[in-house]
């Protein structure tokens, strides 16, 4: 029996005849799944010969002398992050207001940055541990807009115009544990008394839990919980959702990878009744992130541009009135996966600012 580990899809019961698969095998066991799958017919290419040494690489990026000041084109530990974020309410008093989200299950401070009370655009990153490229993002969006207001005509329209509420970081358990233990973590570090730790937390929101495209088994990447909400995360989100959703215009969960735009329904083989407006808005989106630099993007309902998923944040989100969900998976496409190199941080965080500009002038 060889343990492998799902990149795309999520896990094996994602797995569709005639669409491809990005699967990460133990080095010792490579020969072995290459003779299985020839035996089998089916057609392989090797992305990542030695994802070890990728992986070494970029911790060892971290020894290197850094230029004084936030490297917003660097990866960020949970420490860094979050002095980051008071960092940033404390010289934008007047724009971001610092709040607590939650604690984690291991204590750790889940927070918020917002301003204003206006209509809502919210936003949060890092929901899957491995994902770095996800709060990268959020820290490159929240100091532009605050950094940027009064200077950039379009910054200062999106910040007078609506309430932005980001989490830059979620999941923050299993975000330091990719930095201590093992840097392809996904879940969350919760245990309820079984062998296997954490919860996929984007499977554990109040919409369709444990249905078709999560698991029941805790060792599996895609566990959805003992109970929906189980997490301390996804049910602070999920408060915000409930109580701010008469106010809610757009919601975004960045994720990594595939560069795709991701709208509901995925826990569903079912459009929405705004699926036209929905294509539309991501297709805007999309055709925005091109014009920077030539980076492709498709969109889609997530039950055909990637593969069903129930418990998920969007369509929760979705289903109680935020008409502009999305799920936004980040670059690549499986060159690199989960370890997207550092000098593409700031090619993807550049060209993804153009992308929520767009979804807000259709938002607003």
């Amino acid at each position: 029996l060889i343990q492998v580990d799902f990149w795309s899809p999520d896990d094996a019961s994602g797995v569709t005849i005639g669409q491809p698969a990005d699967i990460r095998f133990p080095g010792s066991y490579v020969h072995v799944a290459k003779e299985l799958l020839q035996d089998a017919g089916m057609m392989y290419e090797t992305k990542i010969a030695n994802l070890q040494e990728l992986v070494d690489q970029q911790f060892d990026l971290r020894a290197q002398p850094r230029a004084a000041g936030y490297d917003y084109n660097i990866y960020h530990t949970y420490a860094e992050i979050q002095q980051w974020i008071a960092d940033m309410s404390d010289q934008y008093p007047h724009l971001a207001r610092k709040s607590l989200l939650t604690t984690s299950t291991e204590g750790r401070e889940v927070n918020m940055l917002s301003h204003l009370d206006k209509p809502i655009f919210l936003i949060d990153c890092g929901v899957h541990a491995r994902e770095w490229i996800s709060p990268a993002f959020c820290q490159y969006f929240i100091h532009r807009m605050l950094s940027q207001y009064g200077v950039d005509q379009q910054v200062s329209k999106m910040m007078d115009e609506m309430t932005w509420k980001i989490v830059p970081l979620l999941n923050v358990d299993g975000y330091q544990y990719t930095w201590t233990n093992d840097r392809m973590w996904r879940k969350t570090r919760s245990n309820y008394g079984t062998v296997c730790t954490g919860v996929d937390a984007n499977r554990n929101f109040d919409i369709n839990w444990s249905g078709e495209g999560a698991s029941s088994d805790p060792c599996s990447n895609t566990y959805c919980g003992p109970s929906l909400e189980s997490e301390p995360i996804v049910k602070a989100l999920s408060d915000i959702i409930r109580a701010d959703r008469p106010n809610i215009k757009a919601y975004i969960a960045f994720h990594s990878y595939s560069q795709v735009f991701v709208y509901p329904y995925s826990y569903a083989y079912e459009d929405t009744p705004n699926a036209d407006q929905l294509f539309d808005v991501s297709k805007r989106a999309a055709d925005a992130i091109y014009d920077v630099g030539k980076t492709k993007y498709t969109w889609g309902p997530g039950y055909d541009s990637m593969y069903l998923v129930s418990g998920g944040s969007k369509d929760m989100a979705y289903n109680h009135g935020i008409p502009l969900s999305w799920t936004v998976e980040l670059r690549d496409t499986g060159r690199y996966g989960f370890l997207l190199p550092e000098s593409q941080i700031s090619g993807t965080c550049t060209e993804t600012f153009q992308a929520v500009s767009s979804i807000f002038e259709d938002a607003y």
